[in-house]
């Protein structure tokens, strides 16, 4: 199984452990099924709170110079994913 680094934590996981995020249409999506064109973002679960104050970082990761959506995208994965 391949391994994946949190965004957020820095921790190393399985990636079936951690959430994936990309960038669709300007705006920040939750990728449940990981198959989503794009750069993606792997988050622990227990890390999404923290993502609204990591935007910027967000844009690096992602290579977009804007990411909006990301307390929408946050209260998605809270909903589906938790």
């Amino acid at each position: 199984m391949p391994t994946r680094t949190c965004v957020v934590t820095k921790q190393r996981a399985e990636q079936s452990a951690l959430l994936r995020m990309t960038v669709q249409n300007g705006k920040l999506a939750f990728d449940s099924a990981k198959k989503l064109p794009g750069r993606g973002a792997y988050v622990l679960p227990s890390a999404i709170k923290s993502l609204p104050k990591l935007t910027k970082k967000l844009q690096h990761v992602l290579r977009e110079k804007q990411v909006k959506g990301v307390l929408e995208a946050v209260n998605e994965i809270e909903k589906e994913a938790l």
